[in-house]
């Protein structure tokens, strides 16, 4: 078939017959020797003649060679024999491809491992990017033909590696060991052919070692010795580290710690002269301008050099940068933690993390970036092996040995230098700190994040204790305990705790004294710029079950903020409260004193920072508004713990109490509500004192608007509104009997009442023992109708009167929702008895004025008139309770003592020095009543009470069915 003529001819046409012949008797191969068809017969026993394609090749390169002027379907056709080697060897088993292999390679040879005149390619063969996946090795058709040719030699050798034949890989791997001598200064210009040829030349040794077998591959120097990186070019230096990253993802991921190691020392060796590069650049100009001749360098200005260094190590640092991302890239596909280690190139690692220790660094942040990326997996991955060891029920000793040498590697050759990256990272990023503007923050959260993860271990093994991390010593993260850091770095504090706690390590830094309740604490009373982790850190105590943390029910918000942190205040100082309440007697002190210190360190740092924030305008006010809800809840629920300090109490340049309420009484009468509610039978009186007392410094310094807003936020804790209904307001109702003064104290608590009922869009609901608490006013309200025994009500019993029935009033929305309940409500029953009593007071007075406005007079507010229909019942109402009797008689002899109530105003000669003024007065005015006026809104009161009472029934089962009509109630 191959004739003399053919061969050394140019028509094309002559050798494509010669192909067609040739493929159209391959079939014949499929034949055995008595005619029958035997599939895959062909790679069992090929059919093979190489020579006939090998002859071609040979004529079609060496025109190609003689003419280099050849038209571009030249290249093509060129491409095509190539591929048309490869299928023989892929489709049709053809094994003994050296010859045609050498043909091509000393094709390729000649011309310096170049590619095809006018054949653009920018970038490696695609398959040696995925050599660890074993890349599909069919011919594609944006396939150069150099790549056609790696493939073929790849296809190759695994075919030979798959009969055993190793003298023929040998062979085939020494006859294509390129031997090329290219080095490419970075002093000289190069071209993009010359870096094709350089990445050529890579490709082949790459594809070479990965289709040999390990004992007959190149060695790892003959790819390292391609390119000097202290002296190459940019460019080709890149190649060269390409080919280590391929190279490397390979074999980290199939094959052992001892083959990687070669990959490891280059990588190594490629960086350090990197360094000094990058190091020694200003030295090298200075030197290179000093050899100058004096009348060359009297031209080159300084900052002709600074540019020229300024360009030199951006160059040098790209090729780092690529080095760096490189091994981030490798660790990710390790196939054991030991290759992990290596991978992660420790000198490396090393090398970048001691030169961001100090800030400002002229590395870009990148660097830093991909190298915490590198040290994070590598940190996870020996987290895993190491709970993977710890989590076994056998014993797992080479997995545990495994993780135990990672480990300590960690600990010895990265925990330091990694550390003192992450302590410059938190203490250059201070609030308002320009230096360090160009470092991103997620450097810093993921420095913080990788530090947890390794300090977690640490503690986990043994290593240390976590205070260390507090302690200026090798794991010295912060450096200094909690309460003493700055802001950023508290920012930083729950993040790095709460990865700490998410690794299984205990949080413990007793021995600094500091609790985990004193950090919780802490974190949650920041200003709003450091408010960023402290939700995961609260999940992580969470988990844990720590009490003083809410439950998950409760829920903690994802967007953290002042409102939510006091909530999870008010929770953690709730629970301090109660335990102290159930603590026996013996741990009663200890606790009490740990909660102290926990309670003044808050405070400590609260007035801290309001100091350092006084200059900051735009935030500091709405930090002293949340500052003053923590302080009052200090004082609600710590008053058996500690007082509050004394600078929250006073008026200062950097913060100020409440305006309304400078002494925090609603907080005090808070927690004496808290005592109530826990049986504490001293508070009442105390309490009823207190209220009293306040009163009576309102009423002295014209203040009672005040007082009343000040109730009416403690009465939203049902315990003080029970109070107030049950005892308070029925011992001031009765002493109005005696002393008619005593209205001035009924208003107050009325009106705060009726704020805290009906203040809102919606009317409060009541709780079922503030409902039942109604009964004792209700009854000291009939009480007084029956014991008047003036001629005439007086303007101030008129308005008492007035009074009571505007604040049951109030209750009305309370009272229909309770009787809509489909189950008992507790103290129904005398509720409704004691209502149906008033309810009756209420219609006769209102026939009676009704009847006399009817005549066109004001109504002569006889008792016997008013309350005519109550006593024609001859029911005796009585006031039982000897505390309200007996806080009655008080109030009575207090107002007959030190009240001044002749004049236009009210006031009070002397105050309890437990109340101290803050304003000078002279008393409040008394109101200018009309009597036309007080009937009229009395009976406006009566009319309200009696038309409501007629719509609702007294116990839940005589409701009729809702018919939907216009007296529907909702």
């Amino acid at each position: 078939m191959l004739q003399p003529s053919i061969v050394r001819g140019v028509n094309a046409q002559e050798f494509e017959r010669l192909w067609k012949n040739m493929f159209t008797l391959l079939p014949l191969s499929e034949f055995d020797n008595t005619g029958v068809i035997v599939s895959d017969r062909r790679h069992q026993i090929p059919m093979e003649g190489w020579n006939l394609p090998q002859q071609m090749l040979k004529r079609v390169f060496q025109l190609y060679r003689d003419n280099s002027r050849q038209p571009p379907s030249f290249n093509d056709y060129c491409r095509a024999m190539v591929s048309r080697c490869h299928y023989l060897v892929d489709q049709w088993g053809w094994q003994k491809s050296s010859g045609i292999i050498g043909t091509i390679f000393d094709f390729f040879g000649s011309q310096s491992l170049s590619h095809l005149r006018n054949e653009e390619a920018f970038r490696s063969a695609r398959f040696l990017d995925n050599l660890h996946l074993n890349p599909s090795l069919r011919v594609e058709p944006e396939d150069r033909c150099f790549h056609i040719f790696l493939k073929l030699v790849a296809l190759a050798i695994k075919r030979l590696r798959q009969k055993g034949l190793v003298n023929d890989i040998r062979n085939l791997v020494a006859r294509t060991l390129p031997n090329h001598d290219r080095q490419y200064s970075k002093e000289q210009n190069v071209h993009q052919h010359d870096l094709a040829a350089l990445r050529n030349h890579h490709d082949l040794l790459c594809t070479l070692f990965w289709a040999a077998p390990p004992d007959l591959r190149p060695g790892i120097h003959n790819l390292e010795k391609l390119v000097i990186p202290a002296s190459s070019h940019k460019e080709a230096c890149l190649v060269n580290l390409r080919a280590w990253h391929q190279l490397a993802r390979f074999v980290v991921h199939e094959e052992s710690a001892a083959s990687f190691t070669p990959l490891a020392n280059w990588q190594t060796n490629v960086f350090r002269q990197l360094l000094d590069q990058y190091n020694s650049a200003a030295a090298d100009i200075q030197q290179q301008f000093l050899a100058l001749p004096k009348d060359a360098s009297s031209n080159v200005s300084e900052d002709l050099m600074n540019s020229i260094v300024v360009t030199n190590k951006a160059a040098t640092m790209e090729i780092m940068l690529f080095s760096v991302k490189s091994s981030m890239d490798v660790v990710q596909h390790a196939g054991s933690l030991e290759l992990a280690r290596l991978a992660a190139s420790p000198y490396q690692l090393q090398q970048v993390f001691q030169h961001f220790s100090t800030l400002p660094a002229d590395f870009p942040p990148t660097l830093l970036q991909a190298s915490l990326m590198t040290i994070g997996h590598l940190v996870g991955r020996i987290e895993s092996v190491f709970n993977e060891a710890d989590d076994s029920q056998d014993s797992m000793a080479s997995r545990t040995l495994e993780s135990e040498d990672a480990i300590l590697m960690l600990d010895r050759e990265l925990a330091a230098v990694f550390l003192s990256t992450a302590r410059c990272l938190l203490s250059n990023q201070s609030h308002g700190n320009p230096s360090t503007s160009s470092m991103p923050k997620s450097c810093v959260e993921q420095a913080v994040v990788i530090s947890g993860s390794m300090v977690g271990l640490f503690v986990r093994c043994t290593m240390m204790a976590l205070s260390q991390v507090f302690k200026p010593t090798k794991y010295g993260l912060f450096g200094k305990v909690p309460n003493k850091l700055s802001w950023e770095q508290r920012q930083y504090l729950p993040l790095f705790l709460s990865v700490v706690a998410q690794k299984g390590a205990v949080i413990n830094l007793e021995d600094i004294g500091t609790s985990l309740l004193q950090l919780w604490l802490l974190i949650i009373v920041q200003p709003s710029h450091c408010l960023r982790f402290e939700t995961q850190f609260g999940q992580q105590l969470q988990r844990q079950g720590y009490p003083f943390v809410p439950d998950k029910s409760a829920g903690l918000v994802v967007n953290p903020g002042y409102l939510s942190n006091r909530d999870s205040f008010e929770h953690a100082v709730s629970w301090m409260r109660q335990s102290l309440q159930t603590a026996d007697t013996a741990s009663k002190r200890n606790m009490r004193a740990d909660f102290e210190r926990v309670l003044n360190a808050v405070m400590n740092q609260m007035r801290t920072d309001v100091q350092a924030m006084a200059t900051d305008s735009s935030e500091h006010p709405s930090y002293v508004k949340f500052v003053r809800s923590i302080v009052s809840l200090i004082k609600a629920h710590g008053t058996d713990i500690c007082p509050v300090q004394k600078f929250f109490l006073e008026v200062s340049k950097e913060y100020s109490p409440p305006m309304q309420d400078p002494q925090l009484q609603a907080a005090q009468i808070q927690s004496y509500g808290f005592k109530l509610a826990e049986g504490d039978r001293r508070v009442p009186s105390t309490l009823f004192h207190f209220f009293l007392n306040n009163f009576k410094g309102a009423l002295q310094r014209d203040r009672l608007p005040n007082e009343v807003l000040l109730l009416k936020g403690a009465l939203k804790h049902d315990t003080i509104m029970s109070f107030v209904l049950e005892k308070m307001l029925p011992a001031v109702l009765h002493a109005t009997l005696s002393s008619h003064e005593a209205y001035a104290m009924l208003d107050v608590l009325c009106d705060a009442l009726g704020l805290a009922l009906t203040g809102s869009t919606i009317a409060r609901q009541v709780s079922e023992d503030s409902f039942a608490c109604i009964p004792p006013l209700v009854t000291t309200m009939l009480a007084w109708a029956m014991a008047v025994k003036d001629p005439a009500l007086c303007a101030e019993h008129v308005h008492v009167l007035r009074k009571i029935t505007w604040l049951l009033n109030a209750f009305q929305p309370s009272i229909e929702s309770f009787s809509l309940m489909p189950r008992a409500v507790k103290g129904w029953d005398d509720v409704m008895e004691r209502l149906q009593w008033f309810s009756l007071l209420a219609e006769g007075a209102q026939e009676y004025i009704g009847a006399e406005f009817d005549k066109g007079v004001v109504p002569f507010m006889a008792p016997s008139m008013l309350f005519h229909c109550l006593k024609a019942h001859n029911k005796e109402f009585r006031v039982q309770d000897t505390t309200v009797l007996t806080w009655s008689e008080h109030i009575s002899n207090d107002i007959s003592r030190n009240w001044v109530t002749t004049g236009p105003l009210l006031t009070v000669s002397a105050i309890n020095r437990g109340t101290p003024s803050t304003q000078s007065g002279q008393g409040s005015l008394r109101p200018q009543w009309t009597m036309p006026g007080l009937t009229t809104s009395l009976f406006d009161q009566l009319r309200t009470w009696h038309e409501w009472w007629t719509r609702v029934k007294r116990s839940p089962d005589d409701r009729d069915l809702f018919d939907y009509g216009e007296d529907l109630v909702f």
